[in-house]
């Protein structure tokens, strides 16, 4: 996973797919048998594998799988010490892989506001009065979770926090994590006055510098060390765009540091622009609100020369767009690098891509730039018509939104990402389903589809929670698909993913994972 921070008739409710009893099952076996540790038999496993083909069985030895097929194949490798699991014709998965998540902020959600239930400001205030009178002894306040569009325009005033207090810096970022509301005494700490100028891509309500998670690495590192890591981290470091290509001295440094098998360094992140919500994602035509295009971070100059720095140094690249124009300008940058250091397995990519030029799509290929979508954010919330979206961008821009569909079918790899925390349902049965019917739950009417010519198969939904994403993180040797040689990382679900309505897949039950072959979550409805 990546650490650091997603056609037919309607809804596709009706349509089925062959399971189990209509497929022939792979059989997959390795030439010199010994009995396995584990068998999962009777079970419905979709392997993910080249040909998407289908099993009944799955044997593993110590962290490894070494036999995909049949029942009756799978007897020859049971021993007098090798524990059968009857699944009952449920499905089984590959480990889910979430390729772009912000999985280290959950220790900031535990000791600041959490904001992300509410709705209104009078709601944050309040919360935040809660707080403080619950921990009188803290001498600065943070928070997570409101929304834009609970207060539009030029966003919340400092005035409603400087009620809670006026003597101690309280700062709350924005459920996207773009916008910081803060109160008079933060930005009296920060130096900020009416004349201090905006930074550099951003506006003086975007400083993302004032909050900071520190020790993540060496948490990650120490618990790496003790093996009690039950998820496999890949991690980006994020670049400052104000210090260029002389930084990557010290992310070698760090990637030296941190090579374990569950937590490694191997990307760097670049922020090139901000999100719609706060008219900083850089596009092409203004936006249609305000006279301005939005927000380019780094100096194109800057950018070239750290990417191709970057890419010399063997990191993959992971850079944040949202706007058209920012991800062509994240182009730029790969070609750039590619041109300067020859070609290489370099598998850079783009993360969001909201709004996306389809003139791009050959050379987004070409290069071998991977999308990294976040399905759960594939719908038009409540607010699209009136508040966000159609205003902001235009009501032709507002619909073609998350292209996902059209890039699969051009070959690109889509490897879906929640961005969690600015998505707080991060279960990948959501973002499967929501990548399929692109419709808030509960609705019928078609104009509620967000962007419908762009709902992917459940089979590329299934693919990119999988294989892509272990692409993307360069571990497709080893995770992504269910065959002989890779790890055991094993998904059991109570149904089967092909044979429910697509509006059905995110009630689904998770019954049982595995990380390695060892047991990590197991459902109590699963005996």
């Amino acid at each position: 996973m990546f650490a650091k921070k997603a056609a037919g008739a309607l809804l596709l409710a009706s349509l089925l797919v062959p399971s189990i009893g209509h497929a022939q099952p792979v059989v997959q076996t390795k030439s010199a048998v010994q009995p396995a540790d584990m068998i999962l038999q009777n079970g419905a496993v979709y392997t993910v594998d080249r040909n998407r083909n289908w099993a009944e069985a799955v044997a593993v030895k110590g962290d490894t799988i070494v036999y995909v097929g049949t029942n009756e194949g799978a007897k020859a490798y049971a021993g007098a010490q090798t524990k059968v699991v009857d699944v009952k014709g449920k499905m089984v998965l590959p480990g889910f892989i979430d390729s772009h998540t912000h999985a280290s902020k959950t220790t900031g959600m535990i000791y600041t506001v959490d904001l992300f239930e509410l709705g209104s400001i009078e709601e944050y205030v309040k919360a935040v009065k809660e707080f403080v009178k619950k921990y009188p002894e803290e001498t600065a306040i943070q928070g997570r979770g409101w929304t834009n569009s609970a207060a539009t325009g030029i966003g919340p005033r400092k005035e409603a926090l400087d009620e809670v207090s006026k003597d101690i810096p309280i700062a709350l970022t924005s459920d996207d994590g773009h916008s910081l509301w803060v109160n008079s005494k933060a930005l009296e700490v920060a130096g900020i006055t009416k004349s201090t100028p905006n930074p550099d891509g951003g506006l003086i309500e975007r400083d993302p510098d004032m909050l900071r998670y520190p020790n993540v690495l060496e948490a990650y590192k120490q618990l790496s060390e003790e093996d009690k890591l039950t998820v496999r981290f890949r991690n980006a470091i994020t670049a400052d765009p104000a210090k260029g290509p002389e930084q990557v001295k010290e992310f070698i440094k760090l990637r030296e540091e941190n090579k374990g098998p569950h937590f490694q360094i191997n990307a760097v992140k670049i922020f090139m622009d901000g999100v719609v919500e706060g008219a900083t994602g850089y596009l092409e035509e203004p936006y249609k609100h305000k006279h301005t295009r939005g927000q380019l971070i780094w100096d194109p100059e800057v950018y070239n020369e750290t990417a191709a720095a970057v890419d010399k140094a063997g990191f993959q690249l992971h850079v944040h767009s949202i706007g058209d124009a920012a991800t062509r300008i994240t182009l730029d940058g790969f070609e750039y690098a590619e041109k300067k250091n020859g070609q290489r397995d370099a598998r850079p990519s783009i993360v969001h891509l909201q709004l996306f030029n389809p003139k791009d799509m050959e050379r987004f290929k070409k290069l071998g730039v991977i999308g990294i979508p976040q399905p759960y954010w594939f719908l038009k919330e409540p607010g699209f018509f009136e508040e966000i979206e159609v205003p902001y961008l235009g009501r032709e821009r507002a619909e073609e939104e998350y292209p996902m569909k059209s890039m699969i079918n051009a070959g690109i790899v889509m490897a879906s990402g929640s961005d969690y925390i600015v998505t707080q349902e991060f279960n990948p049965l959501h973002g499967i389903q929501q990548g399929i019917t692109r419709i808030e739950e509960g609705k019928t009417d078609p104009k509620d589809i967000a962007n419908p010519d762009e709902r992917a198969t459940l089979a590329d939904m299934i693919a990119s929670f999988t294989i892509d994403g272990a692409y993307a993180n360069f571990v497709e040797d080893i995770t992504g698909s269910i065959e002989v040689g890779k790890k055991a990382d094993l998904v059991v679900l109570d149904k089967n993913l092909f044979a429910i309505p697509a509006t059905e897949i995110k009630k689904t039950n998770i019954l049982w994972t595995l990380f390695e072959g060892k047991e990590v979550y197991r459902n109590e409805a699963f005996k």
